[in-house]
Formats: structure tokens, C-alpha cells, sequence
């Protein structure tokens, strides 16, 4: 398997009828393909990190990077890996009007918790995801 991990810039603030949507389609396509990962939204700032087999994620990518709703796509890393950081798909969002979008599956309260929710500490996902929560406005 393979996880990549990149930030960008929504070109429109997302509101939260659009937060709930996306978290309900990505979901959905997720286990469909078998992708895992965490995707972090705070204020325009996006950070994702997906994994799965990479003639999946590969071209998951390449169609991320091209997605108007975002600009600005900055690949962190590219590698291999045996087993998944991020199990379970999960999105976090912070300071947004979405009360649905708590309720659904796969929902995560990350940004809006002191502690966070990740058990694997060591992995550079992690760190990374971290270090977006601490350095967002």
C-alpha cells in the first residue's frame, strides 16, 4: 500500500450543508475503492492524507490535484507503507455551522478537541496532522 499527504487552499470557504456532502461522498467512494485516511478542514485550509493500494490512490490523486474547488496542491509525501495510519476514513472541520454533519459516520471532532482523536503516535501522518491542527488560525 502507499499514503499520500498533501495541504491546498478551497477556492470558496466551504459552509456546512457542503461539509456535510462531502462527508457523505467521500465516504461513500472511499470504501468503495478501499481508501482510508483523514481529511482536516479549518478555515479554506485543507490537509489530507489517503492510503490504500496505489492503483487506487494514485489516480485518486492525480484527480484531487485537479479538482476546481481547491487550488494550491502541495504533495508532502509520497510512500510505501504495510500498514494503515488512518484505518477508518475520517474528516475533522472546525468553526463551521454543520450540527448534521457531527452525526454521520466517520465524523471527527479532531480540531475542536485539545487531545484529538489519532492512537497511532509515531507515524509521520500523525505528526503532520498535528501540526496542522496547532499552526491553523
Amino acid at each position: 500500500m502507499i499514503q499520500i499527504a498533501y495541504v491546498s487552499s478551497a477556492v470558496e470557504l466551504f459552509n456546512g450543508a457542503a461539509i456535510e456532502r462531502l462527508l457523505k461522498d467521500c465516504r461513500r467512494r472511499n470504501q468503495q475503492r478501499d481508501i482510508s485516511g483523514m481529511l482536516l478542514y479549518r478555515g479554506g485550509n485543507i490537509l489530507q492524507v489517503i492510503e490504500g493500494e496505489p492503483d487506487v490512490v494514485l489516480p485518486l490523486f492525480a484527480k484531487i490535484s485537479r479538482d476546481p474547488r481547491h487550488h494550491g496542491v502541495i504533495k508532502f509525501y509520497q510512500k510505501t507503507i504495510e500498514e494503515r495510519d488512518f484505518p477508518d476514513w475520517t474528516m475533522a472541520f472546525h468553526n463551521l455551522d454543520a450540527p448534521n454533519a457531527r452525526n454521520e459516520e466517520g465524523y471527527s471532532d479532531f480540531l475542536m478537541t485539545n487531545e484529538g482523536a489519532l492512537a497511532v503516535q509515531s507515524a509521520a501522518a500523525v505528526k503532520l496532522v498535528k501540526l496542522f491542527k496547532a499552526s491553523m488560525r
